[in-house]
């Protein structure tokens, strides 16, 4: 049995590719608690609608072929699983066969196709059917077998024949375990996580509340959601059980509607409680760890700005200053569960590591394959998704730019903002990814531009990110000859005036441009005080 969540149609361009992503984000993040297949799941649309773009594409296409001009997304929840479908009208493309080329004398080939390895490596099945005779081609991917997203209940009762029918009625929705006494489930829960107990009140030896209390004085369940279930309509005992702070009464016999409907009513109301608490705990994280670096340096002058959206990740700056320059790691934690700031600065001390060891002086690029290959292996890297960008300021104004799935630097003089073509693949998808510098040199009068992805794309509104786009990048260009600082905080109050007080995700901006005061030789003085919006 299957059940089709979304439709959804695009022409075949890139801004098509970031709606679909978008969109389907959102409905990701309301149908799937597992953040860790999420980001499988969106991880693989978004190499799948790249290379969509780019093989099949009205722009890359020969004339003689047909250009793909529509793709569709099919999004399906399977009685097990989850089913991508993409859907185009253009000649095959079929990315399975697809085989990457060999070429000693070029590397900025040796990475190419890599990704059809991310997406055999991130889904459990890929397949393609051709669309011969004029027929659409569709490319499917499956996640199927994983029960991962699905809540765990723990059902405790000492009537065989109720806990069987119970686990009858919730099995094809949940993950459901079953003890016959409270000290058996309590012993369950010392290797077993769970979001949810049901409960029998009259068990011999310890009752139903005995097994509450116990579990409300240890640290690791006594927040778990109770739910309990009675044969008697008595005011006394709903009274202390209501004192214990439990979240539903149910008398029996209780059928299976009532028992569903309380079960999301209970897990609902559990997640929006820790998602707040999540919330607030992530802002006190975030705002205890404020970014520090220098404003000036080797004759580079800097202006830093963020902005925290609460849950999820987080965005890290990183420098090292040496004898002649200023190396600059930008790094963007993506997640949305309740761990991932914890998993953001856990991540931060890794990059700080690897930064101030990292002795090349002549190339952003090495940086980042060595992150990719110790994150690929790294127990605590490896479980979460981030993009990076690696800077490398030299004498004379000289800029290395090394990108890992990074959105792209922006270069801003007299012409206006025009973004800087440098991209890699994630890091820590496969072993030995190779990436490349992009050289550039930033004269006097230009500024250059980087920034976190949550810049451009905290709304999940698609009118007002391409409002927000638009403005920003006319800030930029209209605050060219301001101050540095004074053009950052225009640009922020730009971004605050059109996405408003509620962002998704959190938001980091570097300025930065050759300056006409040499800095001191040693240590350079830091910003202990960046701009930080509320």
């Amino acid at each position: 049995m299957e059940k089709l969540l979304v439709t959804l149609n695009e022409p075949v361009t890139l801004n098509g590719t970031r709606e679909l992503r978008h969109q389907l984000e959102q409905l990701i993040s309301d149908s799937i608690e597992e953040q860790v297949l999420a980001r499988r799941i969106l991880l693989c649309l978004s190499e799948v609608l790249n290379n969509l773009v780019l093989h099949a594409g009205p722009q890359t296409r020969d004339k003689r072929e047909r250009a793909a001009q529509t793709m569709t997304l099919r999004f399906a929840e399977l009685q097990n699983g989850w089913r991508l479908e993409v859907i185009d009208d253009g000649d095959p493309w079929d990315p399975t066969l697809y085989q990457a080329p060999v070429s000693d004398q070029d590397p900025r080939l040796r990475s190419v196709g890599r990704g059809i390895e991310l997406l055999h490596s991130q889904c459990d099945q890929l397949q393609y059917w051709p669309g011969d005779d004029g027929a659409h081609n569709r490319l499917q991917l499956i996640w199927g077998g994983d029960t991962a997203s699905r809540a765990s209940i723990l059902i405790v009762d000492d009537d065989p024949t109720l806990l069987r029918l119970y686990a009858a009625y919730l099995a094809k929705k949940y993950k459901v375990g079953v003890a016959t006494s409270a000290e058996e489930a309590i012993e369950k829960l010392k290797c077993k996580k769970v979001d949810l107990i049901i409960s029998d009140i009259n068990m011999p030896q310890m009752s139903g509340l005995g097994l509450c209390k116990q579990l409300q004085l240890n640290q690791h369940t006594e927040t778990l959601p109770f739910i309990f279930l009675s044969a008697h309509d008595n005011s006394h005992l709903q009274q202390r059980a209501n004192g214990l702070g439990v979240d539903d009464y149910l008398r029996k016999p209780v059928d299976k509607q009532r028992l569903t409907c309380s079960i999301e009513r209970v897990l609902s109301r559990s997640k929006k409680i820790r998602r707040q608490l999540s919330k607030n705990l992530n802002k006190n994280i975030t705002n205890s760890l404020p970014i520090r670096l220098p404003k000036l340096v080797h004759n580079w002058q800097l202006a830093m700005a963020q902005l925290n959206g609460g849950t999820g990740g987080g965005d890290l700056l990183l420098h090292k200053v040496g004898e002649s320059h200023l190396r600059l790691l930008l790094a963007d934690i993506m997640g949305h569960d309740d761990s991932a700031k914890f998993f953001a600065h856990a991540c931060g001390a890794y990059l700080h590591g690897l930064l101030q060891a990292q002795e090349d002086n002549t190339s952003a690029a090495p940086l980042l394959e060595k992150l990719s290959n110790f994150a690929l292996q790294d127990q605590l890297l490896s479980k979460i998704t981030l993009t990076c960008c690696s800077a490398l300021l030299l004498p004379e104004g000289q800029i290395m730019l090394a990108t890992a799935g990074h959105p792209p630097p922006l270069l801003i003089n007299a012409k206006g903002v025009t973004p800087i073509a440098s991209s890699g693949m994630l890091p820590g998808l496969v072993k030995d990814t190779e990436y490349q510098d992009r050289h550039l040199c930033l004269r006097a009068g230009e500024r250059l531009a980087l920034y976190t992805d949550g810049l451009f794309d905290s709304s999940s509104d698609a009118l007002v990110r391409a409002k927000n786009e638009e403005a920003i990048n006319a800030t930029l260009a209209a605050t060219l000859n301001q101050p540095l600082d004074v053009a950052l905080e225009k640009v922020m109050a730009t971004f605050q005036q059109v996405t408003g007080t509620t962002i998704k995700d959190d938001v980091l901006l570097l300025l930065l441009e050759r300056s006409s005061q040499a800095s001191e030789p040693g240590p350079a003085a830091e910003d202990k005080s960046p701009l930080n919006l509320p």
